[in-house]
């Protein structure tokens, strides 16, 4: 008698979640409050992963911050996240940089320029963001926003 795919999954993933999956973490509301401030959002959307034996539920956001061009982009989402309390862990502007919330212990965040190379990685209703929409691309940035850890501890 043969299983079929999806059953042979759906047993291992179980078998994955009762041998340690401990955790389900999702972001505060509001840490997800204060990232929606930075410009008007476009599209917002979440995914999730397993990672060191939790389940790790990210926000996910196209936002339009009223720049010029993607430099001025990644610029302004830099210097707002800074003026309220993230600060830089890994960059390389403009392109990316990965910020951590001194305010709310483990939120993270992953501030990315708005290009199709980097969308390739989010969920489609995050690709189909500016259809039907009147926006400058450039001024567009994609933040990325997960919590590391238990927020209590």
């Amino acid at each position: 008698m043969g299983y079929s795919f999806g059953r042979v999954m759906g047993i291992f993933c179980v078998g994955l979640l009762a041998a340690g999956c401990s955790a389900t973490l999702h972001v505060a509301p509001a840490v997800l409050d204060d990232v929606r401030k930075v410009g008007s959002v476009l599209k917002e959307d979440s995914y999730s992963i397993l990672w060191e034996g939790n389940e790790e539920i990210s926000n996910v956001f196209v936002v339009d911050v009223g720049a010029v061009d993607s430099k001025d982009a990644f610029d302004k989402a830099v210097t707002f996240f800074r003026n309220h309390k993230w600060e830089i862990v890994a960059q390389d502007p403009p392109v990316w940089a990965q910020l951590r919330s001194t305010v709310w212990k483990g939120a993270y965040l992953t501030l990315d320029s708005f290009d199709s190379s980097t969308l390739r990685k989010y969920p489609e209703s995050l690709r189909r963001a500016t259809e039907g929409v009147r926006v400058n691309r450039k001024s567009l940035v994609l933040l990325d926003v997960r919590q590391d850890g238990d927020p209590k501890k």
